[in-house]
């Protein structure tokens, strides 16, 4: 992932590689509309905690793999024509953080976005534990 090694302070560890590569996973799931292959790489208690005032059809906690997965699988229903530009990747301990842009359609609308993400993958025993999103 250029964008990781490219501000990367020095040599990138095998446990940050293997950790940017599950979040990438993660991503072709949802790209794919794979939910039950996402679910697969969470544990069974997983939190999405999403913080997203201009969105509150996405604001909200959600917990267990059940319900996590129902809530992306919605969220990501809600939107389209999504063109996101990954701005930085951040590996710190078993979180990996990534900041970026994304403007598409609100299909619900039927009206454009712009907005700026932050999320937060925190994994436990090589499964996602915890996701924090804040968009604003």
């Amino acid at each position: 992932m250029s964008i990781f090694r490219s501000g990367a302070a020095g040599p990138i560890t095998a446990e940050q590689e293997e950790l940017v590569g599950k979040v990438r996973a993660l991503y072709a799931c949802i790209i794919r509309g794979d939910f039950g292959a996402m679910g697969e790489l969470m544990t069974e208690d997983v939190c999405l905690d999403i913080d997203a005032p201009s969105i509150p059809a996405f604001h909200g906690v959600t917990r267990g793999k059940a319900e996590v997965l129902a809530a992306v699988e919605r969220n990501f229903g809600q939107v389209g024509e999504q063109a996101p530009e990954i701005r930085e990747v951040v590996v710190r301990g078993d979180t990996v953080v990534v900041l970026s842009r994304e403007s598409g359609r609100m299909k619900t609308a039927d009206q454009p976005y712009l907005l700026s993400w932050l999320q937060f993958f925190t994994f436990r025993e090589g499964r996602l534990c915890l996701v924090r999103e804040r968009i604003s």
